[in-house]
């Protein structure tokens, strides 16, 4: 599948607010809509592991005081289960904080963002404000970034490059990565956001960032760790690297965040199992929904797109009157909706609303796709 054909470039987004869950004529609907299922912020529907829980909850009579130990203990336990210097780690409040700042820092007048197309828009903004021209590229076949044509554009300041792609799921193989590394502009800084690598197979950029100043690799404990609501993310560069983009005081994490961040540590049993049921449940319900004649994208991540033709922004109010909050399409794309993996009861209930609501008219009530 290419998905050049369908993604284009454009404007920024709006954010999509999950809508309220309305009453529905159906019985087995209704009930469904007394336990609301919200698949469109890419949230884990696991939440923290036990062990963070449990760090959290015994953290909180210390929140009077600063976390400086528990922020030393974090940075050097990471360092050393991300098999890094560290002198190359900084934390932040999530990791879309390092990557606004990095925009901010490499973009501007005559320095540019590249980005794929339909892809995560965080660092849009930022370039934006900073004055910079965005060049977006549309994904290439199978969803991978094109990275031939990102690595062309002469006047690059930063490539950004989100593997697992959001909002698609796709993969950009690791070597393909590599070889852009080695033909991108000289002076264009390569940012790697591997916010969703742990749902996948792909090997990380991790272990050429003592190799390259010109490289970046942002991770978070917002996904398969669940701890979005708590705001621990990564970044990983070199030194003079990460002074750059270092705008506030690094390390600037809550003691309740790092806490937390340092008890999911070590889970590996537990992180392993959430990755399994993550790609079941998300197997599971792409099959579903392809034997129905709706493609979706060939995801290895949290989320995935499906496409639901000229009418998407009906098919997300009327899936979220029933209680299944999916997530936004993108302007570039917007036949296409992301939908977040939940749990495989969640996404029995995705498929049960869908199969009453969109399915049961799709070829009535939305265009043909």
């Amino acid at each position: 599948m290419k998905f050049s054909n369908f993604f284009r470039n454009s404007n920024l987004f709006t954010p999509q607010t999950p809508g309220a869950s309305a009453s529905s004529g159906g019985q087995a609907v209704s009930e469904q809509n007394r336990r609301a299922v919200y698949l469109n912020f890419n949230e884990s529907p696991f939440g923290p592991l036990p062990p963070a829980l449990e760090a959290a909850r015994d953290s909180l009579p210390d929140c009077g005081r600063y976390g400086f130990a528990a922020i030393d203990q974090l940075h050097q336990a990471l360092a050393q289960e991300l098999a890094v210097p560290r002198d190359h780690l900084t934390l932040h409040p999530g990791s879309n904080r390092a990557l606004h700042y990095a925009a901010a820092t490499f973009t501007g007048p005559g320095k540019s963002l590249v980005m794929a197309s339909p892809g995560y828009p965080i660092c849009e903004l930022a370039a934006r404000r900073a004055g910079a021209e965005v060049h977006k590229v549309a994904l290439g076949k199978n969803g991978a970034h094109d990275l031939e044509r990102m690595c062309a554009i002469e006047d690059a300041g930063l490539i950004y490059l989100c593997n697992p792609n959001n909002p698609t799921g796709t993969i950009t193989p690791h070597k393909a990565i590599l070889q852009a590394l080695a033909e991108k502009p000289r002076d264009a800084v390569l940012l790697v956001d591997e916010a969703y690598l742990q749902f996948c197979d792909e090997r990380s950029m991790l272990p050429w960032v003592e190799q390259r100043p010109d490289l970046i690799v942002l991770r978070t404990f917002s996904k398969i760790y669940g701890l979005a609501g708590l705001r621990v993310g990564m970044a990983m560069a070199q030194p003079q690297t990460l002074q750059r983009i270092t705008t506030l005081p690094a390390d600037d994490v809550s003691i309740t965040a790092a806490q937390a961040a340092l008890a999911s540590l070590g889970q590996s049993a537990q992180v392993a199992q959430r990755k399994l049921e993550i790609a079941r449940a998300r197997q599971e319900t792409i099959d579903w929904l392809q034997s129905r004649d709706i493609p979706c994208t060939a995801s290895q991540s949290s989320c995935f797109m499906m496409k639901v033709g000229d009418r998407a922004p009906q098919v997300i109010q009327v899936l979220a009157e029933h209680g299944v909050h999916i997530g936004r399409a993108w302007p570039e794309a917007p036949e296409w909706v992301r939908v977040t993996v939940g749990t495989r009861d969640e996404m029995d209930v995705f498929k049960s609303v869908m199969s009453q609501t969109v399915c049961a008219n799709f070829h009535g009530f939305f265009y043909p796709i």
